[in-house]
């Protein structure tokens, strides 16, 4: 199996519970130092996640209004460990315990959607198939995760521009991959990040032409693959630092990197 895109196989993608209840989308994903490698440790839904993707001043002003709706007095984004994943398929299947904190978490926003949105002229809310009522079983999830200092965003990542030993650009940060589930496992798991994508252009990015070589159709396909010719992988055991609050990700060896489309 090959490994997992997490921006165009998991990001955006919905989350669902074992009867096909919605439960939102996965908004981010929290990386973290696990024995020495930068791993997948959790997803996370709810607007602490989508603010800042969105970034600058809009992302901004939609984190502060969102605390200001919180009740409590420093609200934490809601994230479910890997460990609460059952599958990565079309959408993402989390199991009972997850299923059971989402519902309970998010209640201010169904409360939101059934009476406010829906009261709105032409918009849609109300009932719908967003969480549905808690799940009525004694299972329970861990602590939700706290972000600190030594855990980061995959949005911290995306992003972010990638230098050579000379400090020259090779690209920004489009995506990154992480180690496929191991089969026969009934839970995906925190996986450990492999690869880095970059490159110095982003159209195309969202639909996969930069990442699948079979992508098509073929008259789409060919234009975007040569336009991206200079898009590299870098392996995670050629970078030497990443800096977060700078957002820079330092390099070496980048004359042998490969484009995604190159076999390994």
């Amino acid at each position: 199996m090959n490994d997992l895109d997490v921006g165009l196989r998991l990001l955006d993608h919905q989350i669902i519970g074992s009867k096909d209840e919605l439960f939102g989308n996965v908004d981010n994903g929290v990386l973290e130092e696990v024995d020495g490698r930068l791993t997948l440790t959790g997803i996370v839904t709810g607007v602490p996640g989508l603010a800042p993707r969105i970034g600058g001043r809009v992302g901004g002003w939609i984190d502060a209004i969102w605390r200001r709706l919180r009740p409590e007095v420093n609200p934490q984004p809601l994230v479910v460990p890997m460990t609460h994943v059952e599958r990565i398929e079309a959408a993402v299947i989390i199991d009972e315990a997850a299923q059971r904190e989402i519902a309970d978490v998010l209640q201010l926003e169904r409360w939101l959607r059934q009476y406010v949105v829906a009261r709105i002229p032409g918009a849609t809310g109300g009932p719908d198939r967003l969480a549905g009522e808690p799940l009525q079983t004694g299972a329970t999830i861990e602590p939700r995760v706290v972000l600190t200092e030594d855990s980061h965003l995959c949005s911290d990542l995306i992003g972010a521009v990638v230098l050579d030993a000379d400090g020259h650009t090779v690209g920004r940060v489009y995506d990154l991959t992480v180690e496929p589930p191991a089969p026969g496992r009934t839970r995906v798991g925190a996986r450990a990040v492999t690869t880095l994508r970059c490159g110095r252009r982003r159209l195309g990015a969202e639909m996969g032409y930069r990442t699948d070589p079979a992508q098509g159709p073929w008259v789409i396909a060919a234009p975007l693959r040569a336009y991206h010719r200079a898009d590299r992988v870098v392996p995670v055991d050629r970078v030497e630092r990443i800096d977060w609050p700078g957002r820079t990700v330092h390099v070496r060896g980048t004359s042998a990197l490969r484009h995604p489309h190159d076999p390994v």
